[in-house]
């Protein structure tokens, strides 16, 4: 199974909970799609609140996994978001497929990899 990141807003307006619903919403489309996904957004909510841990713990555990993905999807408002932008950045150094939804939507791991 092939594996697919979602980037995109987080903690920008309207907020951590309802970008978390978001993000979601499409990961679970990508699931049904035939990808298994990470979806940082719900793997971290709440953890912007542990103000012990500088946001910079997050940003390069984040890019950490995502090395570890066939390809990155960067949903709807992705520009806005400083750690997406840099996501997309390290998924092209690294060689890694990019997707924008608005372009593309969800492509098949199939269409993905080749």
């Amino acid at each position: 199974m092939k594996l697919l990141y979602i980037a995109g807003p987080f903690t920008i307006a309207p907020g951590p909970e309802k970008n978390t619903e978001y993000a979601a919403a499409f990961a679970l489309a990508a699931w049904r799609r035939g990808w298994a996904t990470i979806c940082p957004h719900k793997n971290s909510i709440r953890f912007e609140e542990e103000r012990d841990i500088p946001a910079a713990v997050w940003y390069d555990g984040y890019l950490a996994i995502l090395r570890k993905c066939d390809a990155v999807l960067l949903i709807p408002g992705w520009q806005k978001s400083p750690g997406a932008v840099a996501e997309k950045a390290e998924a092209e150094r690294c060689g890694i497929r990019v997707f924008e939804y608005d372009a593309v939507g969800i492509p098949s791991p199939e269409e993905a990899i080749r």
